[in-house]
């Protein structure tokens, strides 16, 4: 049967009981559809409609008067229609209980389109709180539903989808998208179709969001749906319909009682949304044969705005005159100026203490700029922007009232402006002066990866943007942090191209206009507290942001633990973003995201045993890594440890691959100084569990951030001895006994036989070397050894105890061959740069700063000397760099060190008289060492310099030369050395360019060499 028929211009019901009305020649000229009709719903409360309405709506057959038509002769309005009546019995038409009325049919849902779900939600599910009054609120249940059109979502029933039984993994592989939760609005989506279908409505055009969400179609009805999702009124009489074509625009008022309606054809309705009565047509309110394209209330009761086709705004101002209401417009920018795209009014109604709030802004997208207006109390532009050329797209712009942080570092609240085309972003701040004038700062610009279709606020630091590719983004303004991504193209977004192209009426719009209007949909993508709404062509949806634990508690209904924790630590260090309803002081919401997420935690340890350990190996050691890792690391964070050495451990002591991870998983958070007081059973399998893997270094490493009272002593030093784990051995000689002599003499022991054999060191025993040198500056710098400080009240003890053990005449366990300062001597056979360095910084403790320090320095001066001189079997480089040493020390202004001076005319004659040609490097370069370390004092210039150059020192050489500003006589020097010829002419052209009143002087040394000079 046909839903619907048009007769003389008036919406009929095809019904049977309106078919026999039609045969009684019963007049329905009134229109049961039209605007001024009641059409009531049921509330929430009251189950009975308006008696007024039912008989409005009841098509009986006495015609039906309309508020503020004449009264007249009823035979003059009818229009009777003969038709020959339709035979129940033939067609079998059941007889009806009662009369449908346009309402019911509206909110008759086509339960058939329906997936089971979507039916058992039902036509009143309530909106979200945190919207439009409670916009937009679905049930948890609602979360899975995909991006589709109405009938594609997901067919599992709610007993399925709640299933409570366990899962064999413990997460998914594949992120959700946790910031929105994305719904069909399935309630509004069907009574749409509904009227597509059933009234010959058309397809929906346009929307609006306010107290009530107001959707306009192709063939000029608005439906109004009130926050249970139920119709509240349908508006647009034949007449108005026919001549305003398609509802292009529409907003409602802060209010919530007035709604203005746009209409291809340039029609401008204004209804009362308390009762659905049309109380204004303004017919006339822009230029002629143009299609509304943007209408704007503002803060101001009286006043709204309105664009055109034409590219051109105008102020409607609202009177009421002895009960007539009459509508004023006036042209406030010109099309001919510049084609208004769209507009946004600033509103500030919400925060009416703000300075800005005597004002009325206005922003303006032109093809080519944005162009900030001032409409009240006077008219005047102030500010504009040249937007980026891009023909394919149309420009974009909003306000939100933002914490702005000065310079001051105080925190003011204050209006931004966003504008954007193509893919750049800009923001500026709106305030006032000192001088009480609108300033625009700008704050930053932001260029995106892809071109832009739509852009709103969601809260002050999120941006929601649309690409041309109709994909949804989630931007942090200030990281400029993409957060997340939802593909919007199954919505089958709508789009008023055929608006901006002014097909309805006749097409005169430029051709710029047209060609960016043609993905426009400033109208069907819409933003409200926290919540996107998006008009498809068969459907509507809600992307509303969630409560910062309602994403913790998707996630974790997702199985994205790991995803969950993250997000709750986040939220815990306060650096997560697109946050909604955390509030409180700093340290209240610690507390309060502290608990969620330990609540996680706990259901996340629960869970370790359901994870699958039958796979390979590698896969369940793994997997029990990462659940068990993640579980420690966000406990220790939080420093809650007991779990993990109670809880955790429990789960895994009795299963061989859990219990290897666990251990496994301890071992950065060791190294971290996060679990120092581990029980000592979990630090005894820690300890036999890295023997069985042979994993020593790590083992080693550990050890040293192991409370000593944890340690099994004999069990870990067995080991260390065996596997030489030296770090551990000190570590637990000083921490547990208070020893810091005993793991030095022992493992000199070893240091002293490695070095006798006079064989090439292995790697192990370099490493031995190398810690007992760290080891002695640790103590004798008053640190502990390997990290830490010594207690103060011990620093001075043991400074002084490896003070003397180094400078000791004979080891504890000395024997009859054994040479005089063993220790010294093998520090010295061993790394003689090093132990100088190390003997170097510990001059420089205050130990060694009081007489008897002095007296110390002079002493281990002398012994040196003794050692690498005067007993010899030395190279000449540990000699030259002991001298070096030497050196350094006198040239410090405190020094109080004697060496004789034939020392240092011995050291000279023994680096200069070499004749091991292959060691001539070393030897100079000791020589260097020593001069420059404040060796000159000690040598006559002369004597080493007739020295120098009889040895071939030539390095040595140019530095006495140059130190008597003898530069000629530094080209011999060059020329005479086969390794740096080649650099004499570097030489000279920076002489040249450094002293250029000596040129003539160094031209002739160039002549004296001529030949060498021409052969280089």
């Amino acid at each position: 049967m046909e839903a619907g028929r048009q007769h003389n211009g008036v919406t009929k019901v095809n019904t049977i009981e309106s078919q026999k009305q039609i045969n009684n020649n019963v007049d329905e000229s009134s229109g049961v559809t039209g605007s001024h009709t009641l059409i009531a719903v049921k509330s929430s409360s009251d189950n009975h409609l308006d008696p007024d309405v039912s008989q409005a709506a009841s098509m009986m057959s006495t015609p039906v008067h309309r508020p503020g038509e004449p009264d007249g002769d009823d035979s003059s309005s009818m229009n009777l229609e003969e038709e020959t009546p339709i035979d129940d019995s033939e067609f079998n038409i059941p007889p009806l209980d009662f009369e449908p009325t346009l309402e019911s049919i509206l909110n008759d849902l086509d339960v058939d389109s329906l997936s089971e779900e979507d039916a058992l939600a039902g036509p009143t599910q309530e909106f979200s709180d945190i919207a439009i009054q409670q916009l937009g609120g679905i049930p948890e249940s609602s979360d899975t539903v995909s991006i589709v059109s109405k009938g594609s979502s997901d067919n599992r029933s709610r007993s399925s989808s709640r299933s409570c039984r366990p899962k064999s993994t413990i997460t998914n592989t594949k992120k959700p998208n946790s910031i929105l939760r994305h719904v069909v609005l399935k309630a509004i989506t069907s009574q749409i179709n509904s009227a597509t279908e059933k009234i010959n409505a058309g397809t929906a055009t346009a929307m609006c969001l306010g107290s009530f969400v107001a959707i306009g179609t192709s063939h000029g009805f608005v439906i109004v749906f009130d926050v249970l999702q139920a119709v509240k009124w349908c508006l647009g009489d034949t007449e108005h319909r026919e001549s305003g074509g398609s509802v292009s625009s529409l907003t409602i008022n802060s209010n919530g009682n007035r709604l203005l309606v746009g209409y291809a054809k340039g029609l401008i309705l204004m209804y009362d949304l308390t009762n659905g009565k049309l109380i204004r047509n303004i017919p006339d309110a822009h230029a002629a044969a143009t299609a509304v394209l943007t209408l704007r209330f503002t803060d101001l009761p009286d006043l709204a705005l309105c664009g055109d086709s034409g590219g051109s705004v105008f102020e409607l101002n609202f009177k009421r005159t002895i009960g007539l209401r009459s509508c004023v417009s006036r042209c406030i920018f010109s099309g001919s100026r510049g084609e208004v795209c769209s507009f946004e009014p600033l509103l500030l109604s919400t925060v009416s203490d703000n300075p800005l709030s005597k004002f009325v802004l206005v922003a303006f997208a032109t093809l080519s700029k944005i162009i900030v207006v001032m409409i009240r109390p006077k008219l005047k532009v102030l500010f504009t922007h040249t937007l980026i050329c891009d023909l394919t797209t149309l420009p974009l712009v909003c306000w939100q009232m933002v914490i702005i942080q000065t310079t001051l570092n105080e925190k003011i609240v204050d209006p931004v402006l966003s504008f954007a085309r193509h893919n750049t972003i800009a923001f500026y701040q709106t305030t006032l002066d000192s001088k009480s004038s609108v300033q625009f700062l700008p704050l930053r610009s932001v260029t995106v990866g892809y071109s832009l279709l739509n852009m709103h606020w969601l809260n002050a630091r999120t941006l929601a943007l649309v690409d041309v590719k109709e994909t949804l983004r989630i931007l942090d303004v200030r990281s400029q942090e993409e957060l997340e991504r939802v593909d919007l193209s199954a919505t089958r977004l709508v789009y008023s191209s055929s608006h901006y192209k002014g097909l309805a009426t006749g097409g005169n719009v430029s051709k710029a206009f047209a060609l960016a209007g043609e993905r426009a949909c400033y109208n069907s993508v819409l933003c409200h507290n926290n919540q996107i709404i998006v008009l498809g062509t068969r459907s509507v949806h809600a992307l509303t942001m969630r409560l910062w634990h309602e994403r913790l508690d998707y996630l974790v209904r997702q199985h994205h633990y790991v995803d969950a924790i993250q997000l709750g630590y986040e939220l815990y260090v306060e650096k997560a973003k697109a946050v909604l309803g955390l509030k409180g002081s700093k340290d209240s919401k610690r507390l309060i995201v502290r608990d969620k997420l330990l609540y996680i935690l706990d259901r996340y340890v629960d869970r370790i045993p359901l994870l699958n350990f039958m796979d390979d190996l590698s896969t369940a050691r793994q997997r029990y890594h990462d659940v068990i890792s993640t579980c420690v690391n966000y406990y220790a964070l939080l420093d809650h440890q007991d779990p993990i050495f109670e809880k955790i451990y429990d789960f895994c002591a009795d299963n061989p691959f859990s219990k290897s991870a666990y251990l496994e998983s301890l071992e950065p958070f060791l190294l971290n100084d996060q679990l120092s007081h581990m029980p000592p059973i979990i630090v005894k399998d820690f300890v036999t569990h890295y023997d069985e893997i042979e994993n020593y270094r790590a083992l080693e490493a550990c050890i040293v951030h192991f409370n000593i009272a944890s340690l099994d002593i004999h069990q870990t030093m067995k080991l260390c001895w065996t596997q030489g784990l030296y770090d551990a051995i000190i570590y637990i000689f000083n921490q547990g006994m208070g020893d810091y002599l005993t793991p030095l003499e022992e493992l000199m022991t070893e240091l002293i036989s490695a070095i006798s054999a006079e064989v090439r060191l292995t790697d192990s025993q370099v490493v031995l070397g190398n810690k007992i040198l760290v080891y002695i500056s640790c103590c004798l710098a008053g640190r502990a050894y390997p990290f830490g400080n010594i207690a103060k009240n011990l620093v001075e003890k043991v400074q002084t105890d490896i003070f003397q053990i180094i400078t000791a005449l004979h080891s504890r366990n000395s024997t009859e061959n054994e040479q005089s300062y063993p220790y010294l001597r093998t520090f010295l056979h061993f790394d003689t740069r090093e132990f100088l360095n190390v003997m170097s910084l510990s001059f420089e403790e205050p130990i060694f700063q009081s007489e008897l320090g002095k007296r110390q320095k002079q002493r281990i001066v002398d012994i040196l000397l003794q050692v690498m001189v005067e007993q010899g079997n030395f190279t000449t480089t540990q000699v030259g760099i002991l001298f070096t040493f030497i050196a350094q020390q006198m040239a410090k202004s405190d020094s109080s060190l004697f060496v004789s001076k034939l020392l240092f005319e011995q050291v000279l004659e023994h680096l200069t008289s070499g004749n091991e040609t292959c060691r001539i490097d070393e030897r100079q370069e000791a020589l260097m060492e020593l001069l420059q370390a404040g060796g000159f004092q000690h040598f006559e210039h002369d004597k080493i310099l007739q020295k120098c150059l009889k040895a071939k020192f030539y390095r040595v050489c140019e530095l006495l030369y140059e130190r008597k500003n003898e530069y000629p006589q530094i080209i011999e020097c060059y020329l005479l050395d086969e390794a740096r010829k080649h650099q004499v002419f570097s030489f000279l052209h920076k002489i040249f360019c450094l002293i250029p009143q000596k040129k003539e002087i160094f031209q002739s040394k160039v002549m004296d060499h001529l030949e060498v000079n021409v052969k280089l």
